[in-house]
């Protein structure tokens, strides 16, 4: 069993690295629709399907970093999204 204060820092580390993983994934999909749009890379099918995946999970890793837990909805059926 940890002490309060590893606890606070083990989630304060995790609050950290889903804020990087959800800016990186911000900023590799601004990154690859420049190059789309500019004309570097050339339109493929793959691009509409990846995007709105990678914007799903920037989004949840981006609302553990700033409330600390999954959203309500990705709560399982036995425990409360409020801990």
């Amino acid at each position: 069993m940890g002490t309060a204060q590893e606890i606070v820092d083990s989630r304060l580390v995790l609050r950290s690295l889903c804020a990087a993983l959800a800016l990186m994934g911000v900023a590799a999909m601004a990154y690859r629709l420049h190059h789309v749009a500019i004309g570097h890379i050339p339109f493929d099918y793959w691009l509409p399907v990846s995007l709105p995946g990678a914007l799903y999970a920037a989004c949840l890793f981006g609302h553990v970093a700033l409330k600390g837990r999954l959203p309500s909805f990705m709560a399982t059926a036995g425990s409360s999204a409020v801990d």
